[in-house]
Parts: structure tokens; sequence; C-alpha cells
């Protein structure tokens, strides 16, 4: 018996495995026990981690030497043997445990291997691991990634029982047994299947509530609509229903991208790439770069990728540009007859109190005439009204406009131009040439309201 100094074995005497009645059954239930280590030579490095013992040449891991946390990765050797199994209770409630990766060469998993390491939230199970032990994660309660290599054949009883964050898992071609319990009393809300449907023990899904998806190949066979009790769904590869639109952006702004993918369950990824080149953390459905710059402007594409295929959008261009000061403002028509003398007033609200505001007077020499309340900033609402002393009720209507300032020697000319944000990146529309008769004026774009967002450049005319 090992003692280690931070802790103290408990007894084994009257450590047993119990039994336990769940609807009208026995099931075997997940129950802490820990087995003598047997300490060995070790190399320094593993001195520190594992227990082992040798037989016929290979390796089996019974336990640890000191106490594991975080990150724990099986070696494939020790002292140049292959490392084959992990045996029974061999880190049975290392609640420090936080994530395993078993490798390659581990051909077994024995049973109670990790159960009760309620601190574990991932597990990646290697290509050699041809059988999961009864129990070998029950009660990982943390357990929420379970990465299950194609080389698994069965998972033995309640092997994943009582796993309450495992929300998804997918079953690998090669296995084609899940024994009791196998996947009973979890947090499971979709398992998906990648090849024939396998034999299932008794309760396997029980207490879960779970859709099972498999592949719609049909070189597959024999799934119906329910498996182990659980409805099923036939899925395809991902589509690309709406793609990532190709748009114009001004230095220093916010730009996003977005996709709408069909045929994706939950187990869909997505993978943005610029220029063909995969961008670091953006693998999401959606693609937003903050104070986006000229090295930034370029094709951008969306992997989508599910467990039966992957499909890769048409890209987007960016291009971005220099930002033009510009504003949005008012753009009030007023009618009446020429000549008339008249009044605009306005007020931001009506109730109480409220009185109307003079925002100019002025003689209309021209029918209809706009005016532009250029008041900072644009509220969300203000009232207006046309009147005059003498004469008929002029008639007012109310749109918006872009003012843009313009600035320059007297007598030169500026061209502006402008182009819908979404769309193709060099589809410029000249709007106008104006000269300039003071070295600061302003321009009003009375043509943007209800079209797409416009973004504007200023060109000088020889």
């Amino acid at each position: 018996m090992i003692t280690h100094p931070s802790f103290a074995w408990p007894p084994l005497n009257g450590t047993t495995r119990f039994q336990k009645t769940m609807a009208g059954r026995l099931g075997t239930a997940c129950a802490t026990r820990l087995l003598p280590l047997l300490l060995l030579t070790l190399p320094a490095v593993l001195e520190a981690q594992f227990s082992y013992t040798t037989n016929n040449g290979a390796i089996t891991i019974t336990g640890w030497t000191t106490y594991p946390s975080g990150a724990v990765t099986i070696p494939t050797t020790i002292n140049g043997l292959p490392v084959t199994s992990i045996g029974p209770d061999a880190f049975a409630s290392c609640k420090g445990l936080t994530s395993v990766t078993i490798p390659d060469s581990v051909t077994s998993i024995g049973e109670w291997a990790f159960e009760s390491c309620t601190g574990l939230n991932s597990a990646t199970i290697g290509n050699g691991v041809q059988d999961i032990g009864p129990e070998a994660f029950c009660d990982c309660t943390g357990l929420t990634n379970a990465t299950i290599a194609n080389g698994v054949q069965a998972i033995d009883t309640a092997a994943f029982q009582g796993c309450s964050s495992l929300t998804s898992i997918t079953i690998p071609k090669s296995v084609t047994y899940l024994a009791d319990d196998a996947l009973a009393s979890n947090g499971l809300k979709w398992v998906y299947f990648l090849g024939e449907p396998p034999t299932l023990g008794s309760y396997v899904f029980v207490d879960d509530n779970l859709t099972v998806y498999y592949s719609s190949s049909t070189a597959i066979v024999g799934w119906g609509s329910t498996f182990g009790g659980c409805p099923t769904i036939s899925s395809v590869g991902p589509s690309i229903l709406t793609p990532p639109q190709t748009q114009t952006a001004e230095m220093g702004s916010l730009v996003g991208f977005g996709v709408e993918v069909t045929n994706t369950p939950p187990a869909a990824t997505y993978q943005w790439c610029f220029n063909g080149t995969s961008a670091v953390g953006a693998t999401n459905s959606y693609l937003e770069l903050a104070g986006v710059q000229p090295v930034q402007a370029g094709a951008y594409t969306v992997v989508a990728t599910n467990l039966w295929g992957a499909v890769t959008s048409a890209p987007a261009l960016l291009s971005v540009i220099a930002p033009v000061e510009r504003r949005t403002v008012s753009a009030l028509n007023v009618a009446s007859d020429a000549g008339s003398f008249l009044h605009l007033d306005y007020v931001n609200a009506f109730g109480p109190g409220a009185q109307w505001v003079s925002l100019t007077n002025f003689t209309l020499t021209s029918a209809p005439q706009l005016c532009f309340d250029l008041s900072e900033p644009l509220l969300a609402q203000r009232f207006y009204r046309a009147w005059q002393t003498n004469g008929p009720p002029p008639t007012l209507s109310m749109n918006l406009a872009t003012e843009i300032p313009l600035t320059g020697a007297v007598g030169t000319s500026v061209q502006i131009d402008y182009i819908n944000q979404f769309g193709p990146t060099n589809a410029w529309v000249t709007l106008d040439t104006v000269m300039l008769t003071n070295m600061s004026q302003l321009y009003f774009d009375v043509t943007m309201f209800r079209q797409p967002t416009r973004l504007y450049r200023l060109v000088a005319v020889p």
C-alpha cells in the first residue's frame, strides 16, 4: 500500500460494488473504488505520475504516484515498452483531473478506470482502443466532450452512465455493440452514429431525452424511425443556403460576414478563411471584424462541416476605403406659391407644455423647395409644420438626406460618388460634380432615402 504525502488511502475493507433497482431492473451503479498501487522503477518524468505493471512486454497503467490534476496524457511507451492498457480503477475519483488523452497504443480501458472523475471535462480515446470497459467513465459529471476514435468496437455496461454534462457524443463506424446502460442517465441531447446501427443491450439510453442522427448514405442500412426508444433523423452533408455577402467598408468600421447553412445538426462546425488561409478563432457562423483596416481587404470564405460532409461558400470580397465625413439630416420638402413668406417650426414631442420652436423663416423661390434641419444630433423623432400668415397653407413632406462637407479652393470642382455597402466593390455611381463657391460648403445627397446603405468618395476634378 502506498500513502501519498498529501492524503491517505481509504481502507479497502468494506469497499464494494453495489446494485440498484431502476425502472424495474437491476443496473450497475458507479461506486468509488481504489486499488492499491504498485510502485515500480520509472523514468524521472513518469515517476511523478503513473504506477504500472508489465506483462508479456506490455505496460498496464494501474494508477498514479502523484495525484493527477489538470490535463493528463497517457504515454505511448514506458521504458521502451508499449502502454497497451489502462487498468481497473486506475484513475477512479481523481477529481482534479480535467482532461485525458489516450494514445493509439492503448487497446483496452479497464472497468471503473475513470469513474467519478467529476472534474474531467474532456476525454480523447485513441484509435487503438477496442473496448471501453464497464463504468469506465461512469459518473464523470463534468465531462462535456468525449472523442471516440474509429477502432472502438464495444462500449461496455454503464461506460458513460451518469455523465450529466455530456450533451452529445459521436459513435464511430467501428462500434458494433452498446452494452446495458452504456449511455444511460446522461445529459445527452444528440447521439451521432457514423455507421450502421450497432447491437444494443438493455436501457442504453434510459433517462435520456435525445435524438439519434445517422448518415443518409445509401451504403448504410438498417436504420428505422426509432433506435433504442429514441427518434432518429437521417442527415446529410451541409449546404449553403445564404452565402456571405461581398461588401465595401470604411477604415475603422465594424464589418460582419454571415452564412446560413442547411442540413446541419447541432454538431456543425464553421471555419472562416481569409484569402484561402484559416482565420484563427473564426469558428462561428458569423464573422465580425472590428476596426477594419486595408490589410483586411480580400476574399472571405467559410467552410461548414458536419459529421457527414463539408461545404465551402463562394468568396465574399471586402473592399476597405477611406472614410468620408457625413451625417444624416432631415430634408423637408415645402410647396406653396412662389414668393410666399413661410415659417417652418418643429416640436420633439406632444403633450402638456409642448411648444413649437421656430426652425427657419424663408421666402419660397421655387416650388417645391428643400429645407434641411441641421440641428445636432438627429433625433429619433421630430415633428414639423409649415405655415404662412396670409395665403393658402403650404404642403410639407419629410425625407432624409446625407450631408457631406466639401472643402477646397474656390473655383475648384469635386466629384461625389457613392457605392452600396453590399454588392460589387467596383460599382461606383457618380452623384454630382460641384464647383466650390466657398472654401467650405455642404452637399446633400437627397436620393439616399429608402435606398441601400451608401458609402461615399470625393474625387478632385482637374
